[in-house]
């Protein structure tokens, strides 16, 4: 799996069991709303930047330590 893509899966599990949609991550996280859609819907999307995660993960209510630490990222074969 690709890194871009287990981030969004991630995304996606951590929002629905939080809750949260675009919008409330959106004023939560300080990001434009379609910031964050672009990303979860811009199929060419190949990257994120730390900093957008952490606003993310901050928006979520996490830190970017609870966010990586899933068995997802375990398979990630772009990395190198």
């Amino acid at each position: 799996m690709k890194s871009i893509d287990a981030i969004k899966i991630r995304l996606r599990e951590l929002m629905k069991e939080k809750g949260t949609n675009y919008n409330d991550l959106s004023i939560k996280s300080g990001l434009p709303r379609s910031t964050i859609k672009t990303f979860f819907y811009n199929k060419n999307a190949r990257s994120i930047t730390v900093y957008t995660l952490s606003l993310l993960c901050g928006g979520l209510g996490i830190s970017l330590a609870d966010f990586f630490n899933d068995n997802i990222f375990n398979d990630i074969d772009d990395l190198g």
